[in-house]
């Protein structure tokens, strides 16, 4: 029974990481898609990351919203601010 146990929370903490470094790997192609694109591909990135089942960060989502205004793109900004406040970024960032 507790090789049973000690199994399960093996492959819990396989599926754990491998969810979390999806994210990053969402986060950092969406950034380089900025940084040599300077268009609004990237935000398939980062949707891509913000549904991933990870322990997402604010300052994703903020960084996000700065490359959204950046674009001018308002819709993605408002969302993505959103996204970040919620995820404890303070107001007065």
């Amino acid at each position: 029974m507790k090789t049973c146990l000690l199994y399960f929370l093996i492959a819990f903490q396989v599926d754990v990481v491998a969810q979390q470094m999806k994210y990053y790997n969402f986060i950092n192609q969406a950034e380089e898609l900025f940084v040599t694109r300077r268009d609004a591909t990237c935000f398939e990135y980062y949707e891509l990351a913000f549904h991933a089942k990870a322990r997402y960060f604010a300052k994703d989502a903020y960084i996000a919203a700065q490359i959204a205004y950046y674009l001018k793109e308002n819709k993605h900004t408002v969302t993505y601010l959103k996204r970040a406040f919620e995820l404890g970024l303070p107001f007065t960032a």
